[in-house]
């Protein structure tokens, strides 16, 4: 089962980053056909609709992004024109469980970090932008999390992107 103890097993980044409003695209690339079934199919959950969203700076995060660029993640296949993205699994304030999905765009901004997670974390953590959180990526991918869902430490499904 994919949980918090599961996924903090493995090696993990420490990091934080502050909570802050996307552009409303991920919503509508999570609702895709191909997209939720190849997330459900690697990851083991459809997406709650959009990300959640964490701008990331300092020192800490620049090492840490390098890292996660440069690690194979689980590979996301895209549909015909769309790109190629990568996931880690990763851990949201010790209490929601997701994936971290890096889209391959050159122009991607280097201080936006998007999450996939099968629960509104938003609401989960009674988070709003401007909110610091801390969160543990795996950089293990091949670290077993059996990929049976619920995402929150108890168990209990509750919510918010």
């Amino acid at each position: 089962m994919l949980t918090v103890e599961t996924i903090l097993q493995a090696e993990t980044l420490s990091l934080s980053g502050v909570v802050s409003s996307g552009l409303g695209e991920g919503c509508m690339f999570t609702s895709l056909p191909w997209a939720a079934s190849e997330f459900e199919r690697k990851l083991g959950f459809i997406p709650y609709p959009g990300t959640f969203n964490l701008t990331m700076t300092g020192k800490k995060w620049e090492r840490g992004r390098k890292r996660m660029l440069t690690e194979p993640g689980i590979a996301i296949e895209p549909a015909t024109g769309f790109c190629d993205a990568k996931c880690f699994w990763v851990v949201i304030g010790e209490q929601v469980a997701g994936a971290v999905v890096i889209p391959d765009i050159s122009e991607y901004p280097n201080d936006k970090l998007e999450i996939l997670c099968p629960v509104p974390v938003r609401r989960t953590l009674a988070a709003s932008d401007g909110h610091e959180v801390s969160i543990k990526v795996a950089l293990d991918v091949n670290h077993r999390c059996d990929r049976d869902v619920p995402q929150v430490a108890s168990g209990a499904l509750g919510g918010g992107q």
